[in-house]
C-alpha cells in the first residue's frame, strides 16, 4: 500500500505515475479507480474485494479530494488501511491535504499501513537546481541563466516549468541551452503565433482564432504562456471598459498606438458581461495551469477566444459558469 500526498500537484502525480508503472512491470495487469468526490464511500471495500477473471493481481487507485473528506470518510479509510490486500496494490493519492486532515485518525492509519511519499513543494532556493536536473533527465543541459529565466517566466510554478522543459526537449538540443537559445526555442515564434491568435479574437474572427488556438496546442505551445499573454490584453481592456475615455485609458496602460484601434473595436463587440466572463475564464485557466483547479486549461482558453470575439457562449449568462464538459473547478485549501 502506498500513500502519496503533498502540496505540489506535479510531484504528487509523477510519484503516482512511477508507482503505477512499477506495478505494471511486476505484472499487475488490472487497475481500478475510486474518486472520493464521485463515488459512494460504502463502495470502497468492493473496489478492492472484487475478483478479476483476467488478472491475478490488480491495483486500486484511490484519489482523495480535500472537499470530499467529511466525517463519513473516516471509517472507510481506516478499514482500508486495516484490510488484508493480499497480492494487490493500493495507491492512495491525496493532493494538498491541510494540516488538520493530516492529524486525523484515518490519515495516521493510512500512513502507518503504507509506504508514505510526501511530495513537498520545491523551496525557491532549490528551484534552479531542480530545473537543471530535470533538463538533464530529459537529455539536455540547461545553463543556470536559462533556468533562472524559466523560473521567472513561470513564477516558480513547477507544472508550467516542466511544460517549458518538455518543449525544449522536443528540439533535442545537443549543446547546453542558454538564455539566447531558450528564447529561440520557446519564445519568439510561439509568442508571434499566440499574438496572431489573440488579434484574430480581438478582431471578431472567432473561428480563425480557435483554429490557431488548437494548432498551438498540437505544436506543444505553453498554455501558461498563453494565459500570460491574454492577461496583458484583457487587463487594459477591463480598464478601458470602466473608463469614460477608453482611448486615453489604453494609452495610460501603455498599449502601443498601432494596437489601440484593434482594442477599441473589440470593446464595441465585447460588452461588459462577455469581458467579465473572459476575465473569470482567465482566472480559471491560470489555476488549471498551476494544478490548483480541475479542468483542461486549453478548453478554458478556447472559451476566451470566443468571448473576446463577441460571441456569447450557450451556458454564459453574465458570469463564467461551468460549461457542460467542464468538471467543477476544485481549488485546494
Amino acid at each position: 500500500m502506498y500513500l502519496v500526498h503533498g502540496g505540489e500537484p506535479l510531484l504528487v502525480q509523477e510519484a503516482c505515475d512511477a508507482i503505477i508503472q512499477a506495478a505494471q512491470r511486476q505484472g499487475v495487469a488490472e487497475r481500478s479507480s475510486f474518486h472520493s468526490d464521485t463515488h459512494d464511500w460504502e463502495s470502497l471495500p468492493m473496489h478492492l474485494q472484487s475478483q478479476s477473471m483476467l488478472a491475478s493481481r490488480k491495483l486500486l487507485h484511490v484519489r482523495l479530494w480535500p472537499g470530499s473528506l467529511k466525517n463519513r470518510a473516516a471509517k472507510p479509510l481506516q478499514n482500508l488501511a486495516a484490510m488484508d490486500k493480499g497480492a494487490d496494490i493500493v495507491l492512495v493519492q491525496a493532493n494538498d491535504l491541510n494540516p488538520a486532515s493530516q492529524r486525523t485518525a484515518w490519515f495516521k492509519a493510512l500512513a502507518g499501513a503504507s509506504v508514505e511519499v510526501a511530495a513537498s513543494a520545491v523551496p525557491a532556493r532549490e528551484l534552479i537546481g531542480w530545473l537543471m536536473r530535470r533538463a538533464e533527465a530529459k537529455g539536455f543541459e540547461l545553463t543556470e541563466a536559462a533556468a533562472k529565466l524559466i523560473a521567472a517566466r513561470t513564477e516558480g510554478n513547477l507544472s508550467a516549468s516542466a511544460q517549458e522543459i518538455d518543449k525544449i526537449a522536443l528540439g533535442a538540443p545537443a549543446a547546453p541551452v542558454d538564455r539566447k537559445q531558450l528564447h529561440e526555442a520557446i519564445g519568439d515564434s510561439t509568442s508571434f503565433t499566440i499574438q496572431r491568435m489573440i488579434d484574430c479574437a480581438l478582431g471578431g474572427n472567432a473561428a480563425r482564432a480557435l483554429r490557431m488556438h488548437w494548432r498551438l496546442r498540437n505544436t506543444a505551445a505553453s498554455s501558461y504562456q498563453i494565459v500570460a499573454m491574454w492577461r496583458f490584453v484583457l487587463l487594459p481592456l477591463q480598464a478601458a471598459a470602466a473608463s469614460p475615455h477608453p482611448h486615453r485609458a489604453l494609452q495610460s496602460a501603455r498599449v502601443s498606438q498601432s494596437r489601440i484601434g484593434l482594442l477599441i473595436g473589440a470593446l464595441e463587440r465585447c460588452p461588459a458581461d462577455l469581458l467579465n466572463a473572459a476575465l473569470d475564464a482567465l482566472a480559471s485557466a491560470d489555476a488549471q495551469c498551476k494544478g490548483a483547479a480541475l479542468g483542461d486549461p486549453w478548453r478554458t482558453l478556447a472559451d476566451i477566444c470566443v468571448l473576446v470575439s463577441g460571441v456569447k457562449l450557450p451556458w454564459q449568462t453574465g458570469a463564467y459558469l461551468k460549461p457542460p464538459w467542464h468538471p467543477q473547478p476544485r481549488r485546494y485549501s
